[in-house]
């Protein structure tokens, strides 16, 4: 059974790929796959898809990458057929719906715009999304039932989630001068504030479900989080069709009902907030100035450097959390440095206990022009990481004892007759755990990974890589500093008149962030001006 079930995905995947490509044909401007090379165009889908998105989606688009245990909502699972974000009666999702998904990104969640790929790219990654879709589906249905025919399976597949319906007639918005938002209001108590809230801030005590069990919160309208896009053809599409695999129900109104609502809604959201929440690729460029550069965050030398507010997302998604950072940059031609700044309302330096969780922020270079989303590099491309720890930078100056995080424990001299030795209680440093030494030559690890799984530290070198941060009216701010004349084995560094992918991590240590819970950026240039 096993060779014969082999042996009908090939043959499937050959059908699903020859019919996703005569609609990619048939839709395409023109291009590489219009001119004849439609294999090609195909192949290249599957080969992105491999590279960018199946460490979270997995090799088979089943949503269990090597990454999805990290990730809140988790990703989708293409062979449950089942979409977020449509625009057609039957639920499966035009071309256009999904190249808007994967210009756009899904906001709320850890999955980034691709945006910046050609559009080329772009629609030979929706024909790769069809051919698992239709090719998932159909395994699926075998499994199921072992005497279901290959090519009954995938017809049945083909006609149940490969072929998308007509549009759904959603009723087009009228002069906006009409929209009552009091009717708009009394809609959203009657129809939405039950799990949206009256405030839109879904703070209601809710327990809800998407259609595989995972739970899956309202979302929280003030926050200007909108998967599918939050202009009024957007919202309005979302209200009347539903999102399909969620609680949120279709919701079909007339044309007098439904606006009300949209504008209502719309009216709830931070005008400035959207703007924190999406992820754009921006070009930092790091200017030359007179050297030597330090570690002092507030060096005046700053003042002159125009900061770029970089929008982060945690990987397991929470309302409250650190919405971004702004970076600035410099060199002297010799030394390179980058200023992160962030609100954080508590300062977590003191790790002292198995609960407690320290504030860092990581820098990483990739060596790679297109490296994968999830920053630890391939087997064939490293990526650098230069990673500053608060409570490394607490240790610099001494190491609390354990009497301050446990004021508790017995004191005295007839306590101490049978107290064992302080280390007994600390025993990852005890063991020699390099990470949780008192010790360290700076507060910033510098590390190499080639691939998940990787990350090594690199030997502790004084002068190699410096940092320095301090924290002040709920703002952490901190410099690191990188040596360039001082390369290490394995080190990814920029040159001055070369550009490099960068990316950055923050972690939140009241918020119990450590290693894989954080919040991440997408990739952005780093280049060193000449």
């Amino acid at each position: 059974m096993t060779g014969q079930r082999t042996g009908a995905r090939g043959w499937a995947g050959a059908i699903v790929i020859a019919l996703a490509g005569m609609a990619l044909a048939l839709q395409q401007a023109p291009g590489p796959a219009a001119d004849g090379s439609l294999q090609l165009q195909l192949q290249r889908g599957a080969e992105i898809f491999a590279r960018q998105c199946a460490d979270c989606h997995g090799a088979a688009g089943r949503g269990d990458g090597p990454v999805a245990y990290l990730l809140d909502p988790k990703p989708r699972n293409f062979a449950a057929g089942t979409f977020r974000v449509v625009s057609t009666t039957n639920g499966v999702p035009s071309d256009d719906d999904l190249l808007g998904t994967l210009r756009r990104g899904m906001p709320g969640s850890a999955m980034p715009p691709w945006g910046h790929l050609p559009e080329s790219d772009l629609r030979a990654l929706v024909a790769e999304i069809r051919r698992l879709v239709v090719e998932g589906s159909a395994a699926d249905a075998r499994a199921d039932d072992p005497d279901l025919a290959p090519e009954e399976a995938l017809a049945d597949a083909l006609d149940d989630y490969g072929t998308p319906g007509p549009p759904a007639a959603v009723p087009p918005a009228p002069p906006e001068a009409s929209t009552d938002l009091e009717r708009g209001r009394a809609l959203y108590v009657k129809s939405c504030a039950a799990c949206h809230g009256d405030d839109g801030r879904a703070r209601v005590p809710v327990e809800k479900f998407d259609s595989e069990g995972w739970p899956i919160g309202a979302r929280d309208f003030t926050r200007g989080i909108f998967k599918g896009g939050s202009r009024g053809e957007d919202i309005a599409r979302r209200i009347w069709i539903g999102m399909p695999g969620t609680p949120m129900p279709s919701l079909p109104l007339a044309q007098d009902e439904l606006w009300p609502l949209v504008r209502y809604v719309q009216s709830l959201i931070d005008p400035d907030a959207e703007g924190r929440v999406l992820q754009s690729r921006h070009r930092l460029v790091a200017r030359r100035v007179a050297g030597p550069l330090g570690v002092d965050p507030h060096d005046a030398v700053w003042d002159s450097v125009e900061p770029t507010w970089i929008a982060l997302m945690p990987l397991w998604w929470r309302h409250d959390r650190i919405e971004g950072l702004s970076v600035q940059a410099l060199h002297d031609g010799t030394s390179v440095a980058v200023r992160l700044t962030w609100a954080d309302p508590t300062k977590d330096d003191l790790l002292l206990g198995q609960q407690a969780f320290g504030d860092a922020v990581a820098l990483e270079l990739s060596g790679d022009a297109d490296p994968p989303f999830f920053g630890m590099g391939s087997a064939q491309v490293a990526v650098n990481i230069w990673h500053w720890k608060a409570a490394w930078q607490r240790d610099q100056v001494a190491r609390p004892a354990l009497i301050e995080a446990f004021p508790n424990l017995p004191t005295g001299a007839l306590a101490e007759l049978g107290t064992p030795p302080e280390d007994v209680f600390q025993t990852a440093t005890a063991a020699g755990n390099p990470l949780s030494q008192s010790k360290h030559c700076c507060p910033v690890e510098n590390t190499v990974a080639h691939g998940q799984g990787t990350l090594a530290s690199q030997p502790e070198i004084d002068g190699t890589v410096d940092g320095s941060g301090m924290w002040e009216g709920g703002r952490w701010s901190v410099v690191l500093l990188r040596d360039l004349s001082k390369p290490a084995p394995g080190d990814v560094l920029p040159r001055v008149g070369q550009a490099l992918p960068v990316a950055f991590a923050v972690w939140d240590g009241s918020a119990e962030d450590r290693d894989g819970r954080k919040s991440v950026t997408i990739w952005h240039e780093l280049a060193l001006e000449e």
